[in-house]
Formats: structure tokens, sequence, C-alpha cells
């Protein structure tokens, strides 16, 4: 139990501090998993999984991150948020 409290409260601590954002942005297909969430969650989800190079934060019914395996291309969407992982953060091998 004490694991799982370590874990939450280094994903919110990551996914507040380890990401630029932009807001009204969209990253067009390049999917590779979506999760329900709030924006302030999606880096640190982000950073948990491989191939996961940005996210794109959709209010969308209460919240979904979506994981992309690529940072572009990039487009206008009032309302989502656009998030790429800060390079010392960075898995290896990514970009």
């Amino acid at each position: 139990m004490a694991f799982l409290k370590l874990s939450i409260v280094f994903v919110l601590f990551v996914s507040i501090a380890c990401c630029d954002s932009y807001p009204d942005r969209d990253i067009a297909g390049q999917q590779l998993a979506n999760t329900a969430g709030q924006a302030s969650d999606c880096c640190g989800i982000c950073l948990g999984v491989s191939g996961c190079y940005a996210y794109v934060w959709d209010n969308f019914l209460g919240g979904t991150c979506y994981l992309k395996n690529a940072t572009g291309p990039v487009g206008f969407k009032a309302g989502s948020i656009v998030g790429l992982p800060c390079e010392d953060l960075k898995k290896p091998g990514i970009f």
C-alpha cells in the first residue's frame, strides 16, 4: 500500500513539473494509447509508457490523455493541450 501511495505522489509531482505544454493544440494521428485522466496526469502517464513522445489532453467526456508516438504534425484544437516531456526526464532513445 505504501508503494502505491508513493507512486501516485511521484506521478503527480512528475506530471506537474516535467512537461512543456501548449494550449489549444492537437497532434493529428500518431496515437499510441489513451486513458482517462486530467491534464495534470498526462505527462507522468506518458513518461511511464514506452514509445510515448508526447500527449494530447482533451476535455471530451471528462478528460482523456491521448499518448502519441510522435510530436507532430501539430494543429489547432480549441480546449486541447499538447504536452512534451522535458529533456532530462525522457526515456533513453527518445528524440
